[in-house]
């Protein structure tokens, strides 16, 4: 008889290693435009603590890969994340994000304070709009 391995908790461990990751990274790494960096202006309005940053972009990649709209393994293969879902069934409506339901995943994976967690979803929910991923009913799409 082969060995079973538990998927219990492997998600929530591929989490903390990629927030320890990215919090050991370089802080200048994290100065920049781009959705996974912080722009003086970024910080100034959304009042993100540069030091903290990292991880709470970490969160909201953690969140993206949940949701199945980022698909990378960082944290963890498909059936870790298939386990996850059924494990905390309030957050896996796929590809659906939300920021009150953000802001529950981040404390509970990330332990994110609900203002870091708020900060970092409309910093990048902006992020999007001046990227162009967002699309307005009333705007032309290019």
């Amino acid at each position: 008889m082969g060995t079973v391995i538990s998927l219990k908790g492997r998600f929530e461990a591929h989490v903390r290693r990629q927030m320890e990751e990215w919090a050991s990274g370089d802080p200048a790494r994290y100065l920049g435009t781009d959705w996974w960096q912080l722009s003086p202006a970024e910080e100034e309005a959304f009042e993100i603590d540069r030091e903290r940053f990292p991880v709470m972009a970490c969160a909201l990649f953690a969140y993206e890969t949940f949701k199945d709209i980022a698909q990378v393994d960082d944290f963890g293969p498909g059936a870790v994340l298939h386990d996850a879902r059924l494990r905390f069934p309030q957050w896996a409506r796929l590809r659906v994000i939300e920021v009150n339901e953000f802001i529950a995943f981040a404390a509970h994976f990330c332990g994110l304070t609900a203002r870091e967690a708020h900060a970092i979803y409309w910093k990048h929910d902006f992020w999007n709009v001046r990227a162009s991923i967002t699309h307005f009913v009333d705007e032309g799409v290019d």
